[in-house]
Protein backbone atom coordinates (compact mmCIF):
# COMPACT_ATOMS: atom_id res chain seq x y z
CA UNK A 1 0.00 0.00 0.00
CA UNK A 2 1.55 3.76 -0.92
CA UNK A 3 1.93 5.63 1.97
CA UNK A 4 -0.40 8.30 1.95
CA UNK A 5 -2.24 10.57 5.20
CA UNK A 6 -3.79 7.88 7.65
CA UNK A 7 -7.04 9.35 10.04
CA UNK A 8 -7.51 8.26 13.15
CA UNK A 9 -10.86 8.43 13.30
CA UNK A 10 -12.92 8.49 16.97
CA UNK A 11 -16.32 10.20 18.42
CA UNK A 12 -19.36 10.99 16.96
CA UNK A 13 -20.74 12.22 13.57
CA UNK A 14 -19.86 15.78 14.10
CA UNK A 15 -15.91 14.59 15.20
CA UNK A 16 -15.81 12.21 12.67
CA UNK A 17 -16.73 14.99 9.76
CA UNK A 18 -14.10 17.21 11.25
CA UNK A 19 -11.62 14.55 11.53
CA UNK A 20 -12.02 13.62 7.79
CA UNK A 21 -12.27 17.06 6.12
CA UNK A 22 -8.79 17.53 7.94
CA UNK A 23 -7.46 14.94 6.47
CA UNK A 24 -9.17 14.76 3.40
CA UNK A 25 -7.88 18.63 2.72
CA UNK A 26 -3.71 17.09 3.69
CA UNK A 27 -4.46 14.56 1.26
CA UNK A 28 -5.51 16.84 -1.31
CA UNK A 29 -3.09 19.02 -0.72
CA UNK A 30 -0.05 16.79 -0.85
CA UNK A 31 -1.26 14.04 -3.51
CA UNK A 32 -1.19 11.52 -1.36
CA UNK A 33 -4.16 8.51 -1.29
CA UNK A 34 -6.22 8.82 1.76
CA UNK A 35 -6.99 5.94 4.90
CA UNK A 36 -9.47 6.15 7.66
CA UNK A 37 -8.71 4.18 10.69
CA UNK A 38 -12.31 2.90 12.59
CA UNK A 39 -10.21 0.85 15.03
CA UNK A 40 -11.73 3.58 17.87
CA UNK A 41 -15.36 1.69 16.99
CA UNK A 42 -14.91 -1.51 18.43
CA UNK A 43 -17.81 -3.10 19.87
CA UNK A 44 -17.01 -1.31 23.88
CA UNK A 45 -17.87 2.14 22.30
CA UNK A 46 -21.35 3.71 22.22
CA UNK A 47 -20.43 6.11 19.15
CA UNK A 48 -20.32 4.11 15.38
CA UNK A 49 -19.06 4.98 12.25
CA UNK A 50 -21.19 7.49 10.49
CA UNK A 51 -20.11 8.22 7.26
CA UNK A 52 -20.25 4.85 5.72
CA UNK A 53 -23.33 6.50 3.40
CA UNK A 54 -21.74 10.41 2.23
CA UNK A 55 -19.60 10.21 -1.24
CA UNK A 56 -16.16 10.23 0.30
CA UNK A 57 -13.54 10.43 -1.83
CA UNK A 58 -12.09 7.08 -2.54
CA UNK A 59 -10.21 6.05 0.18
CA UNK A 60 -8.81 2.91 2.15
CA UNK A 61 -10.51 1.61 5.59
CA UNK A 62 -8.27 -0.11 7.80
CA UNK A 63 -8.64 -1.58 11.39
CA UNK A 64 -12.45 -2.22 11.44
CA UNK A 65 -14.46 -2.44 14.44
CA UNK A 66 -14.49 -5.72 15.50
CA UNK A 67 -13.97 -5.93 18.69
CA UNK A 68 -12.46 -9.29 18.98
CA UNK A 69 -9.02 -9.88 21.31
CA UNK A 70 -7.01 -11.13 18.36
CA UNK A 71 -8.19 -9.05 16.05
CA UNK A 72 -6.72 -6.52 18.09
CA UNK A 73 -3.13 -8.37 18.87
CA UNK A 74 -3.25 -8.99 14.89
CA UNK A 75 -3.38 -5.23 14.34
CA UNK A 76 -0.83 -4.38 17.04
CA UNK A 77 0.92 -6.75 15.37
CA UNK A 78 0.72 -5.50 12.06
CA UNK A 79 1.29 -2.03 12.97
CA UNK A 80 4.97 -3.22 14.92
CA UNK A 81 5.82 -4.67 11.68
CA UNK A 82 5.16 -1.99 9.78
CA UNK A 83 7.10 0.40 11.87
CA UNK A 84 9.93 -2.01 11.53
CA UNK A 85 9.88 -2.20 7.55
CA UNK A 86 9.52 1.87 7.30
CA UNK A 87 6.28 1.43 6.03
CA UNK A 88 4.35 3.39 8.76
CA UNK A 89 3.56 7.28 8.19
CA UNK A 90 4.84 9.23 11.22
CA UNK A 91 2.42 10.09 13.88
CA UNK A 92 1.02 14.13 14.16
CA UNK A 93 -1.13 14.72 17.06
CA UNK A 94 -2.73 17.61 17.43
CA UNK A 95 -1.04 20.06 20.30
CA UNK A 96 -4.39 22.13 21.48
CA UNK A 97 -7.73 22.55 20.59
CA UNK A 98 -6.85 25.78 18.77
CA UNK A 99 -5.81 25.57 15.07
CA UNK A 100 -2.23 24.77 14.71
CA UNK A 101 0.01 26.71 11.86
CA UNK A 102 2.34 23.77 11.87
CA UNK A 103 -0.34 21.82 10.10
CA UNK A 104 0.10 23.29 6.69
CA UNK A 105 4.06 22.77 7.50
CA UNK A 106 3.50 18.95 6.52
CA UNK A 107 4.98 17.74 3.60
CA UNK A 108 5.42 13.79 4.15
CA UNK A 109 2.78 10.68 4.81
CA UNK A 110 1.32 10.80 8.46
CA UNK A 111 -0.82 9.53 10.90
CA UNK A 112 -3.70 12.32 12.07
CA UNK A 113 -4.98 12.01 15.49
CA UNK A 114 -7.09 14.69 17.54
CA UNK A 115 -9.92 16.59 16.86
CA UNK A 116 -8.70 19.47 14.04
CA UNK A 117 -11.64 21.29 14.95
CA UNK A 118 -11.33 24.55 12.91
CA UNK A 119 -12.31 25.78 9.72
CA UNK A 120 -8.66 26.25 9.05
CA UNK A 121 -7.41 22.22 8.55
CA UNK A 122 -9.56 22.41 5.88
CA UNK A 123 -10.57 25.79 4.27
CA UNK A 124 -8.45 25.32 1.21
CA UNK A 125 -10.68 22.43 0.00
CA UNK A 126 -13.57 23.68 0.94
CA UNK A 127 -15.67 22.79 -2.29
CA UNK A 128 -14.53 19.52 -2.54
CA UNK A 129 -15.39 19.14 1.73
CA UNK A 130 -19.04 20.27 1.00
CA UNK A 131 -20.08 17.78 -2.47
CA UNK A 132 -18.55 15.06 -0.30
CA UNK A 133 -19.79 15.54 3.22
CA UNK A 134 -23.30 16.48 2.20
CA UNK A 135 -25.88 13.98 3.52
CA UNK A 136 -28.12 12.41 0.75
CA UNK A 137 -31.29 13.64 0.97
CA UNK A 138 -33.49 12.78 3.61
CA UNK A 139 -36.46 10.46 1.79
CA UNK A 140 -38.74 10.17 5.47
CA UNK A 141 -41.69 11.97 5.12
CA UNK A 142 -41.23 14.45 7.45
CA UNK A 143 -38.31 15.22 6.31
CA UNK A 144 -38.75 15.75 2.63
CA UNK A 145 -42.09 17.80 4.00
CA UNK A 146 -40.04 20.35 6.14
CA UNK A 147 -37.42 20.68 3.75
CA UNK A 148 -39.72 21.98 1.69
CA UNK A 149 -41.19 24.38 3.99
CA UNK A 150 -37.82 25.45 4.39
CA UNK A 151 -37.20 25.97 1.10
CA UNK A 152 -40.79 28.10 0.81
CA UNK A 153 -40.18 30.59 3.06
CA UNK A 154 -37.40 32.62 5.28
CA UNK A 155 -36.76 29.58 7.64
CA UNK A 156 -33.91 28.98 10.72
CA UNK A 157 -32.67 25.77 12.22
CA UNK A 158 -32.17 26.17 15.53
CA UNK A 159 -30.37 23.47 17.21
CA UNK A 160 -30.42 22.34 21.27
CA UNK A 161 -27.86 20.37 22.76
CA UNK A 162 -28.47 18.88 26.07
CA UNK A 163 -28.15 15.44 26.58
CA UNK A 164 -25.28 14.28 28.09
CA UNK A 165 -24.15 17.83 28.23
CA UNK A 166 -26.35 18.09 31.39
CA UNK A 167 -26.25 14.78 32.76
CA UNK A 168 -22.69 13.96 33.05
CA UNK A 169 -20.80 15.91 35.47
CA UNK A 170 -17.50 15.93 33.56
CA UNK A 171 -19.43 17.58 30.71
CA UNK A 172 -21.23 20.35 32.57
CA UNK A 173 -17.73 21.01 34.12
CA UNK A 174 -16.29 21.21 30.24
CA UNK A 175 -19.27 22.66 27.76
CA UNK A 176 -20.53 25.96 28.48
CA UNK A 177 -24.12 26.41 29.10
CA UNK A 178 -26.62 27.14 25.95
CA UNK A 179 -29.59 28.86 28.49
CA UNK A 180 -32.64 30.61 27.03
CA UNK A 181 -31.11 34.10 27.34
CA UNK A 182 -28.65 32.86 24.50
CA UNK A 183 -31.29 31.80 22.00
CA UNK A 184 -33.42 34.49 22.34
CA UNK A 185 -30.58 36.81 21.55
CA UNK A 186 -29.98 35.13 18.87
CA UNK A 187 -33.62 35.04 17.62
CA UNK A 188 -33.21 39.21 17.52
CA UNK A 189 -30.29 38.44 14.90
CA UNK A 190 -32.23 37.05 12.63
CA UNK A 191 -34.87 38.59 10.16
CA UNK A 192 -38.41 39.16 11.82
CA UNK A 193 -40.33 36.73 9.12
CA UNK A 194 -38.42 33.70 10.11
CA UNK A 195 -39.90 30.37 10.79
CA UNK A 196 -37.80 28.50 13.68
CA UNK A 197 -37.49 24.75 12.72
CA UNK A 198 -36.27 23.44 16.33
CA UNK A 199 -33.78 20.36 16.91
CA UNK A 200 -32.87 19.07 20.25
CA UNK A 201 -32.32 15.67 21.74
CA UNK A 202 -34.59 17.42 24.64
CA UNK A 203 -37.60 18.44 23.37
CA UNK A 204 -39.27 17.59 26.59
CA UNK A 205 -37.39 21.20 27.61
CA UNK A 206 -37.93 22.98 24.23
CA UNK A 207 -41.62 23.05 24.66
CA UNK A 208 -41.05 23.65 28.34
CA UNK A 209 -38.89 26.69 28.36
CA UNK A 210 -37.97 27.98 24.75
CA UNK A 211 -40.51 30.09 24.09
CA UNK A 212 -39.15 32.35 21.05
CA UNK A 213 -41.08 35.18 19.62
CA UNK A 214 -41.22 33.75 15.88
CA UNK A 215 -43.47 30.75 15.05
CA UNK A 216 -41.42 27.65 15.68
CA UNK A 217 -41.86 24.11 14.48
CA UNK A 218 -40.22 21.01 16.89
CA UNK A 219 -38.67 18.69 14.37
CA UNK A 220 -39.17 15.48 16.24
CA UNK A 221 -36.46 12.70 15.98
CA UNK A 222 -36.85 8.74 15.84
CA UNK A 223 -37.71 6.20 13.67
CA UNK A 224 -36.89 6.24 10.66
CA UNK A 225 -34.72 9.19 11.33
CA UNK A 226 -31.01 9.19 11.93
CA UNK A 227 -28.66 11.82 13.09
CA UNK A 228 -27.67 12.44 9.33
CA UNK A 229 -31.33 13.19 8.64
CA UNK A 230 -31.47 15.64 11.11
CA UNK A 231 -27.85 17.23 9.51
CA UNK A 232 -28.96 16.85 6.02
CA UNK A 233 -32.13 19.11 7.43
CA UNK A 234 -30.34 21.47 9.22
CA UNK A 235 -28.64 22.35 6.08
CA UNK A 236 -31.88 23.25 4.20
CA UNK A 237 -32.62 26.15 6.08
CA UNK A 238 -31.32 29.68 5.34
CA UNK A 239 -30.33 30.96 8.57
CA UNK A 240 -28.85 28.80 11.49
CA UNK A 241 -28.55 29.13 15.65
CA UNK A 242 -26.41 27.00 16.47
CA UNK A 243 -25.70 25.45 19.81
CA UNK A 244 -22.13 24.11 21.32
CA UNK A 245 -22.00 20.88 19.07
CA UNK A 246 -20.33 19.85 16.30
CA UNK A 247 -23.46 18.34 14.52
CA UNK A 248 -25.06 22.00 13.96
CA UNK A 249 -21.28 23.78 13.34
CA UNK A 250 -21.81 21.23 10.40
CA UNK A 251 -25.29 22.13 9.65
CA UNK A 252 -24.71 25.17 9.81
CA UNK A 253 -21.51 25.23 7.12
CA UNK A 254 -22.94 22.68 4.69
CA UNK A 255 -26.03 25.25 4.36
CA UNK A 256 -27.26 25.64 0.53
CA UNK A 257 -28.82 28.64 1.07
CA UNK A 258 -26.91 31.77 2.57
CA UNK A 259 -27.98 33.36 5.50
CA UNK A 260 -27.28 34.34 8.78
CA UNK A 261 -25.44 32.12 11.42
CA UNK A 262 -25.53 32.68 15.12
CA UNK A 263 -22.99 30.47 17.58
CA UNK A 264 -22.40 31.08 21.26
CA UNK A 265 -19.74 33.04 21.91
CA UNK A 266 -17.89 30.86 24.51
CA UNK A 267 -18.36 26.73 23.56
CA UNK A 268 -16.54 25.63 26.81
CA UNK A 269 -16.36 26.66 30.20
CA UNK A 270 -13.90 29.37 31.41
CA UNK A 271 -12.42 26.46 34.22
CA UNK A 272 -11.71 24.05 31.07
CA UNK A 273 -9.00 25.79 29.52
CA UNK A 274 -10.18 24.81 26.35
CA UNK A 275 -9.51 27.75 23.97
CA UNK A 276 -11.92 27.58 21.70
CA UNK A 277 -11.08 31.04 18.54
CA UNK A 278 -10.73 28.84 15.90
CA UNK A 279 -13.87 26.87 16.08
CA UNK A 280 -16.19 29.44 15.13
CA UNK A 281 -16.00 31.13 10.84
CA UNK A 282 -15.35 34.68 10.90
CA UNK A 283 -18.70 35.42 9.32
CA UNK A 284 -20.55 33.73 11.80
CA UNK A 285 -22.00 35.59 14.97
CA UNK A 286 -20.91 34.98 18.09
CA UNK A 287 -23.13 35.91 20.88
Amino acid sequence: MTPGIVVSMAGGLGNQLFQYAAGRALSLRLGLPLTLDLSFFDRRRHRRYGLASLALAEHTVIAPPDGGLLQREMRRWTSSLKRRLGLSPRRYSEPHFHFDHRFHEIREPVTLVGGYQSEKYFSDAADSIRSELTPPPAEDELSVRLAREMASQPSCAVHVRRGDYISSEKNRSLYASCGITYYSQAVESIPDDCTLYVFSDDMDWVRKHLHLRRPMVLVESGEPRDVLADLWLMSQAEHHIIANSTLSWWGAWLKTRAGLVCSPQHWFTASSGMDDRDLVPSGWIRL
